[in-house]
């Protein structure tokens, strides 16, 4: 790759570049040969998150806690402000680094505000990487080589042949799915047609599967939504029912809608269904069938307890009756699948009526509503999804109301964080072995930097994305802005530098590099209509 041993990201150049620069602009290379050489592309990330760990153990090592001393104290005791830097750095510095704990942390701490600001999202969506089903994508790789494929030779491609064309370009790869993503934005769901509803805000998350694809997560915010209460329930049930269905398309009135529902939105159970003990499969697959979109109420309190216990209780026998005849005999996977069932053979077989089999469906098992999409009896292993988004992306895409405070933030602290157990355990045994051994908080940030880059198993594509600038994880709409609130002696402070330090006077206090707090209390009074703004309004300015 480099046969004179020359031009590497060491090399001094009139025009400096930083290592991302430098591999970025690498493995764009016309000729390909960076971009689809694995081991390089995994050097190109290392390099560059070594550098990023090292700027950022730079920049915490600045980070004090804000108490009063004077220039001279620090300059005759150089050790007063090694005591004063922060000691909980161990997670923080990290978090400026893509794909890190405390980066997805930081997220999780965004989203968790914007529900505390805006409300409850409308809507938790997914959007999968098909890479193996879509033609352009092997037309797009076939002329990076020089060559053209027609629709019926990429057809024609077996399915070792697509793994392999995939497997050796990630980065044509994952920029296309990132430009599916924004394209899929504003061609389809922020355009005036309003698929969803008339989105306001939203928090994206890039996630990689287990085989190394991308997926997205989205947490979108409608304006036009009702909020699900008793008198707005009815409001509520034709808003879902205009934006997501749960059911097989008609074949003849819609063909390319039905394939596509048939290729990408049935469910089959994998060992990714079974990730919880005793729970045969997460994603609730086979769901209830219902004439029409439901929302289970719960009993009043009121009611006396044996009351409710005993109603609860048949409400749960009715549901697993008819649960376990959905598994038996309406997975298309299973040999005993019949297509021809009704919902009165249904219930003829399992000895209960059609009024008690809806009585239980209207009654939430706890304390918050439960929302049961309309579903035919041939539907009940079909996922969720709006028509505008699968004809659009063309991949599996899942919908999925939101309308519970509580579900909402511990689902969004447990999602937006996981996966990254692991690294994190490696971080923080880093960080107790750096305090055990009584190293500096320098060496000490070190140990934890090189935890993570030698626990954290990635795969290719992920390292396009973590290496390439343009290429986000996460996009949040709007911006958030972490303003300390603590008292000042306890908020985290920026250290002026050595030489800014040197050049101020004996019983100066003015150590730290101003900031946003600093700057709303010296704004000038003389002008009202920036004396009159409140802080947070000054924050607004800044994102």
């Amino acid at each position: 790759m480099f046969p004179k041993g020359r031009f590497g990201y060491q090399v001094e150049r009139e025009v400096k570049l930083s290592p991302v620069k430098y591999f970025n602009a690498r493995l764009l290379h016309y000729s390909g040969r960076f971009a689809t050489n694995p081991e390089y592309l995994f050097f190109a990330r290392f390099i560059i998150e070594q550098k990023k760990i090292s700027d950022s153990i730079n920049i915490a090592l600045t980070k004090v806690h804000g108490q009063s001393l004077t220039a001279s104290h620090l300059r005759s005791n150089a050790q007063s402000l090694q005591n004063l830097i922060c000691q909980d750095q161990a997670y923080l510095f990290l978090r400026q680094i893509p794909g890190t704990p405390p980066y997805w942390q930081k997220f999780m701490y965004e989203v968790v505000a914007m529900v505390k600001q805006l409300g409850i999202p409308t809507w938790f969506m997914t959007l999968s990487c098909a890479d193996l089903r879509w033609p352009e994508l092997f037309q797009i790789i076939a002329r990076t080589k020089g060559m053209n494929l027609t629709n019926e030779q990429v057809e024609a491609l077996s399915y070792n042949d697509r793994c392999s064309m995939l497997n050796l370009n990630p980065v044509v790869v994952a920029k296309h799915f990132q430009y599916k993503v924004e394209t899929f934005f504003t061609e389809v769901l922020l355009t005036t047609a309003n698929p969803i509803g008339k989105i306001v805000h939203y928090a994206l998350r890039i996630e990689f599967q287990m085989r190394g694809s991308p997926d997205l997560h989205a947490l979108m915010w409608t304006s036009d939504c009702p909020k699900l209460t008793h008198e707005n329930k009815q409001a509520y049930i034709e808003f879902i029912d205009n934006h997501v269905q749960a059911c097989i398309p008609n074949r003849e009135t819609d063909p390319q809608l039905h394939e596509l529902v048939q290729t990408y939105q049935n469910h089959n159970h994998s060992k990714t269904c079974r990730k919880y003990k005793n729970v045969p499969c997460r994603f609730n697959f086979g769901q209830l069938f219902t004439k029409k979109t439901i929302v289970a109420e719960p009993l009043s309190d009121n009611i006396p307890e044996e009351v409710k216990s005993n109603t609860l209780t048949r409400r749960k026998e009715i549901l697993h009756l008819v649960k376990e005849k959905i598994d038996n005999a309406l997975n298309p996977n299973k040999p005993d699948y019949d297509s021809k069932l009704t919902e009165a053979d249904i219930f003829s077989s399992l000895g209960i009526s059609e009024e008690q089999y809806y009585w239980a469906l209207s009654i939430s098992p706890d304390s918050h509503y439960e929302l049961h999409l309309k579903r035919p009896v041939d539907s009940c292993f079909i996922n969720n999804y709006f028509v505008a988004g699968i004809k659009g992306f063309a991949a599996n895409v899942d919908l999925q109301p939101v309308f519970d405070h509580y579900k909402c933030v511990t689902y969004v602290c447990s999602y937006f964080t996981k996966d990254e157990t692991e690294c994190s355990q490696a971080i923080m045994n880093a960080a107790k072995e750096a305090k055990t051994a009584n190293l500096n908080v320098k060496d000490g940030l070190r140990k934890i930097g090189a935890a993570f880059l030698s626990s954290r198993e990635v795969s290719s594509q992920e390292c396009v994305y973590r290496c390439m600038p343009e290429l986000w994880l996460r996009k949040i709409f709007p911006k958030t802005l972490f303003v300390s609130t603590d008292l000042p002696e306890k908020r985290v402070r920026v250290a002026k530098t050595q030489q800014e330090l040197d050049a101020l006077d004996n019983d100066s206090t003015d150590i730290y590099k101003s900031n946003i707090i600093e700057r709303y209390m010296i704004r000038p009074n003389c002008i009202p209509t920036v004396d009159n703004l409140c802080f947070s309004r000054i924050c607004c300015t800044l994102l």
